[in-house]
């Protein structure tokens, strides 16, 4: 499967929203305020910073790969250090909380078997074509 950055961003946002509704954390929901493009029709993101750092976290999980196309893994993999860096930056208990709910432990970037599914879900959902109007 091959996906790019924006896909990727719009499963993290299912993905988060998954979360949010679930524990309703302010700090959840302020990643999502940031990522979502809602009314804005000039900019990807509410946030253009948002897309900045969602742009670092895509470089660094491909490294120096010269595709541009994401692997379900790396896209997980951003996501992953885009919530752990929004997290450490307004040093949130709560995306401390998500991270450990979703990995397997603190120092890796191993899902939980549940929440893999969920992504994966995210994922498909995302890529699949726009009905017709």
């Amino acid at each position: 499967m091959k996906i790019i950055d924006l896909q990727a961003l719009k499963a993290m946002e299912k993905f988060l929203e998954h979360y949010y509704l679930k524990n309703k954390s302010d700090d959840i929901g302020l990643i999502l305020s940031d990522i979502s493009s809602g009314l804005f029709t000039d900019t990807i993101t509410a946030d253009p910073a948002a897309w900045e750092d969602w742009q670092d976290a895509i470089l660094l999980v491909l490294k120096n790969n010269s595709t541009k196309f994401l692997t379900e893994e790396q896209a997980f993999n951003a996501m992953i250090y885009f919530v752990r860096e929004f997290g450490n930056r307004i040093n949130s208990t709560d995306i401390k909380l998500l991270l450990k709910e979703i990995l397997i432990n603190d120092s890796s970037n191993i899902p939980k078997k549940d929440v893999l599914l969920l992504w994966k879900e995210c994922l498909k959902e995302t890529l699949k074509p726009a009905e017709p109007i």
